[in-house]
């Protein structure tokens, strides 16, 4: 396990759909955090997923704390507002 990591971003619009899962499933098994694409590659991927925390955030520390201290979930955007996951 590499020190400091508390998590991994399991839905990337880039990555295939079985990478996604299989950075899903290390997740479970290495009891780190699964979080949303934290960047695009194409203008289409923009806003397709993202991080869902428990607590709304103005400042970085508080992005980052919740991060490391709060359960913090992927979602996907399903064309109105965006859709907590578990399984893909």
């Amino acid at each position: 396990m590499v020190k400091g990591l508390h998590g991994v971003e399991v839905l990337n619009g880039s990555t295939a759909l079985e990478a996604n899962r299989r950075a899903l499933s290390y997740c479970r098994e290495l009891g780190l955090k699964t979080i949303g694409a934290s960047d695009a590659h194409t203008t289409g991927q923009i806003g397709k997923y993202a991080t869902w925390l428990p607590e709304k955030v103005d400042r970085l520390e508080d992005f980052v704390e919740q991060l490391k201290t709060r359960q913090v979930r992927p979602a996907v955007w399903n064309g109105s507002s965006y859709d907590v996951v578990d399984m893909f």
